[in-house]
């Protein structure tokens, strides 16, 4: 984590206007000229947190900020223009070039969380979610026979997402499986292998 926390001091570095450190809080200054704080812990173990700011992305309007606690780690999204935000578990969700949508994926082989993917419809004050799978309660989709398989390293071409994948066997093994890619096909979401 501290690998990427090193990206703050980039991102603040020419957008001082719309955000800034103040000893341990992080600011975000909103459009309405409001702000949101967010304050890193002074102490450790359960409990504390960590926040830094990750990127921006002017269109269509969002801060991205990283997090990690004891035993946690993720991202959130917070509405440049009202801060509404949306916390997303373990990594950090990734937009599609024109901003339409925001893709999260967890991969397989994680400490705390099952593969999963989660697709949003991106406003500037709101995601709605289009399509959510996770080995937890999609077991079909993600395990077949002694093999659970996760998404990872998600990356938008267009509106297709393209992402590769690894694959558990046995509980054990790790291996990368083939590139797999969700695209709209029929009104739908629909998973298929990359060609």
């Amino acid at each position: 984590m501290s690998c990427v926390k090193r990206q703050e001091p980039v991102v603040l570095q020419n957008r001082t206007e719309v955000a800034h450190r103040r000893g341990l809080d992080l600011i975000l200054r909103l459009v309405n000229r409001d702000s949101v704080v967010l304050h890193d812990s002074i102490t450790e173990g359960p409990g504390a947190i960590e926040y830094w700011l990750q990127d921006i992305h002017d269109n269509p309007g969002y801060f991205l900020v990283g997090f990690h606690g004891y035993e946690d780690r993720g991202s959130m999204l917070i509405s440049t223009r009202s801060g509404w935000r949306k916390e997303f578990p373990f990594n950090f969700p990734v937009f599609s070039p024109d901003g339409r949508f925001v893709a999260l994926t967890i991969p397989v082989g994680t400490a705390y969380w099952d593969p999963a993917i989660d697709i949003y419809a991106v406003s500037s004050d709101t995601l709605v979610q289009e399509l959510s799978v996770d080995a937890r309660t999609d077991r079909a989709f993600f395990v077949h026979g002694d093999t659970l398989w996760g998404p990872d390293n998600p990356q938008w071409v267009g509106q297709v997402l393209h992402f590769a994948t690894g694959v558990l066997r046995n509980q054990r093994d790790t291996f990368l499986g083939r590139p797999m890619i969700l695209a709209i096909i029929g009104g739908g979401w629909k998973l298929r292998e990359e060609k």
